[in-house]
């Protein structure tokens, strides 16, 4: 008998829980924060990079069998910093970490798009030497370490 009194209380009551949820000024950081991460989240390129990790690696000069190596140590560059992180989560401020992380993938992607941008060429046929396509791979474990 007391549920269906309390279903039926929060019937009459009940304006929506949606709209007070969309409404009220108290959920807008709660809001903010659910669409800005998930935006920060598409906008690293963090799938795009570990998706097309063995692609990305043949086009920087590695053999087959190295590009599938390195998306091996890409995999290991990710799993060692999500451990790390979830190590220090506690101890330093997780905005702190989440604005170092940010900073950290920018720069290198930034530094991916410059080398090869700079090596490669516009028409994407010009061989790069070994240490930028190295230099390539440790600015992508790099950018996988951001964001874990």
């Amino acid at each position: 008998m007391d549920i269906v009194r309390s279903v039926e209380v929060a019937r009459e009551s009940e304006d929506g829980a949606f709209r007070r949820m969309a409404t009220r000024r108290e959920y807008r950081p709660h809001h903010v924060l659910a669409v800005a991460v998930s935006m920060f989240f598409q906008l690293t390129g963090v799938i795009v990079i570990s998706f097309f990790s063995p692609l990305l690696f043949r086009t920087v000069g590695f053999g087959s069998n190295a590009a599938l190596m390195g998306a091996v140590i890409l995999g290991a560059t990710n799993l060692g910093a999500l451990m790390l992180s979830a190590l220090v989560i506690d101890r330093y401020v997780r905005k702190v970490l989440f604005m170092v992380g940010g900073i950290q993938m920018i720069i290198a992607q930034v530094a991916i798009a410059w080398i090869m941008g700079a090596q490669i060429g516009k028409g994407g046929q010009a061989p790069m030497a070994r240490t930028y396509g190295v230099a390539v791979l440790v600015f992508t474990c790099m950018h996988t370490a951001g964001f874990g």
